[in-house]
């Protein structure tokens, strides 16, 4: 066995993705920062582009391989919500939506910074838009799973 949770590196993780595999058709990149990074009370900017990444939970589970011995491992389940913000537009923020989507459905079965996951999955997006004056938001909710992390 190694580490004993996975989620802050897959948070990392996420960023690290995101950063990497951004095209041109999602617009200028975004910020990406994880939840606990984020310092700011106010905004020094009247427009921001921002992707923040927090963690939901995680589900250690064991599992028997029935493979000659019976060995058990463990299987790592964890849940992040990637919450998208811009001050632009609704079209922009649906620009940055596709474009996150678009490399979360690419990498289903990633390796990043030399961790296999399983599988990443996103599990489904919510509009926040209403809630907010000049604010257009979205969160997506991705889960993985990670063999003995």
């Amino acid at each position: 066995m190694t580490d004993g949770f996975i989620g802050l590196n897959f948070a990392n993780d996420i960023i690290t993705l995101l950063n990497g595999k951004w095209q041109s058709s999602g617009g200028a990149k975004p910020s990406f920062q994880t939840q606990w990074n984020m310092k700011n009370v106010g905004l020094g900017s009247r427009t921001y582009n921002q992707v923040i990444i927090s963690i939901d939970a995680e589900n250690p589970q064991i599992y028997s391989l029935m493979q000659g011995d019976a060995t058990d491992d463990w299987l790592h389940d964890v849940s992040i919500s990637i919450d998208i913000r811009t001050s632009e537009s609704e079209l922009r923020v649906m620009q940055l939506v596709d474009e996150i989507m678009k490399i979360l459905k690419n990498n289903v079965v990633p390796t990043i910074n030399n961790r296999t996951y399983i599988q990443m999955l996103p599990d489904g997006i919510t509009s926040l838009n209403e809630e907010y004056r000049n604010l257009y938001r979205y969160i997506i909710s991705v889960s993985a799973m990670k063999l003995n992390p």
